[in-house]
């Protein structure tokens, strides 16, 4: 008998940070309860219980998909990082012993500061008023949204525009 081909919903998760640390994927076990990892401020390999690691880890975002949450070139996150505009992520590292630097890593706070930054930025000239004008900033609710990986659901309001709209969770 032949099986049907498994379709994985969401995305594999590679890395993560806990207590505030980064870690990287090694194995999880969900048979066992384990998940094996590396620590990367620590050195080490780790083995946590996979139950309750997974309800107290936090997601780690590599630049690419913060540039695509943000609608910006992965370079531009860069440079923003580069020129000291926002604090530097945390960077990986190669496993092996020459341990040649890797991606960068956000983490949530990392990312509400980044958006935090990206609110002052005024593109154009500047105004006489002084005031900024932005070009197309998510409101902090959408980003919180992103980050958990909630819908976001729109509504058009009178002038055609479309305004997100959240409800209560239901649970």
């Amino acid at each position: 008998m032949v099986k049907p081909n498994r379709i994985r919903k969401g995305t594999s998760l590679r890395y993560f940070f806990l207590n505030g640390q980064a870690h990287r994927v090694l194995r999880i076990s969900r048979a066992e309860d384990i998940i094996i990892a590396w620590n990367y401020p620590e050195n080490k390999r780790c083995t946590y219980i996979w139950s309750v690691t997974k309800k107290s880890m936090s997601k780690a975002f590599p630049v690419g998909k913060v540039a695509k949450m943000f609608s910006r070139d992965r370079l531009i996150i860069h440079n923003y990082i580069r020129e000291g505009k926002i604090r530097r992520p945390y960077q990986t590292y190669s496993l092996d012993e020459r341990r040649m630097p890797g991606k960068f890593l956000f983490s949530e706070d990392d990312l509400r500061e980044l958006h935090s930054y990206m609110l002052t930025i005024h593109r154009g000239r500047p105004r006489n008023d002084g005031q900024i004008t932005q070009v197309q900033v998510m409101s902090r609710a959408e980003l919180e949204a992103l980050m958990k990986e909630d819908r976001v659901l729109y509504a058009k309001d009178a002038s055609g525009e479309y305004v997100p709209v959240w409800k209560q969770p239901d649970w």
